[in-house]
């Protein structure tokens, strides 16, 4: 069995019995298995402290596929870039899930909202699709951001590569709550291979993975808008932190592929 969320520590359970069924089993069906994986150290631990095995327990970190994630050619970023508008722009983008319970994507709404007021040429992209689109869309049109942040909606997984390099900064927003302790972001693999500055809280797995010196920037406090902005200005604003971030992420990576 694969246990790589903390299904019941997340908010989209809507009533205490739900939350109830999905702990029976996250807690019980671990405990019978013959193995089990888990892609956090967290996890590992929770499993533990349910009585399953340690032993019966194989830790596997998430990762990155390099045939997959290639460099695409630069006129299909050129055009891509024509076509959404981004020509002449620092561009600061999320790829994943637009479900606030798991990702707190309106945080990053709200730094991009401090950092446009500091650095008015930068758009947001929101890449992706999920159930919480519209409040994200009305949550920009109240901080009058409806110019500045384009929802690209789902693209197909083989586009990714090409929308990681539309970007001059990635982002993880996050909170600092046993759900984001018990994930392991693909974002973070997949922007290192694609040669993007990467930003994310030091939550749970995060840190490790970062390595040391860290291939990402951590923003402090977890869940901070203006922390969040702070570095994302930091890495706008400096070419040479931007390059040291590239360069860190290519080298971090190289332990993450499959």
């Amino acid at each position: 069995v694969d246990c790589d969320d903390y299904e019941a520590g997340s908010n989209r359970f809507g009533s205490g019995w739900q939350r109830r069924v999905v702990a029976f089993f996250e807690k019980q069906i671990p405990r019978v298995a013959q193995a089990v994986t888990t892609n956090t150290q967290f996890m590992r631990e929770k499993l533990i402290s349910w009585g399953c095995l340690a032993h019966r327990i194989n830790y596997l970190s998430n990762g990155v596929d390099p045939v997959r994630f290639r460099l695409p050619n630069s006129s299909e970023v050129s055009a891509v870039r024509e076509k959404l508008g981004i020509r002449n722009i620092q561009v600061v983008a999320y790829l994943g899930s637009l479900s606030l319970p798991s990702h707190p994507v309106d945080i990053l709404v709200e730094a991009f909202k401090i950092l446009h007021e500091q650095l008015p040429t930068t758009g947001l992209l929101l890449i992706g699709g999920g159930e919480d689109v519209d409040n994200l869309m009305g949550h920009v049109k109240r901080l009058g951001l409806s110019q500045d942040v384009i929802f690209t909606g789902r693209v197909p997984p083989e586009k990714m590569p090409l929308y990681y390099r539309l970007a001059d900064v990635t982002v993880d927003p996050v909170l600092d709550d046993e759900a984001a302790r018990g994930r392991s972001p693909l974002k973070m693999f997949e922007s290192w291979i694609m040669g993007v500055p990467f930003i994310t809280a030091a939550v749970g797995e995060r840190v490790g993975l970062a390595g040391e010196p860290p291939a990402c920037l951590m923003f402090h406090p977890a869940g901070d808008a203006r922390a969040l902005a702070a570095s994302l200005l930091c890495v706008l604003n400096s070419s040479e932190l931007a390059v040291t971030l590239q360069l860190r992420g290519l080298e971090q990576v190289k332990d993450f592929t499959w």
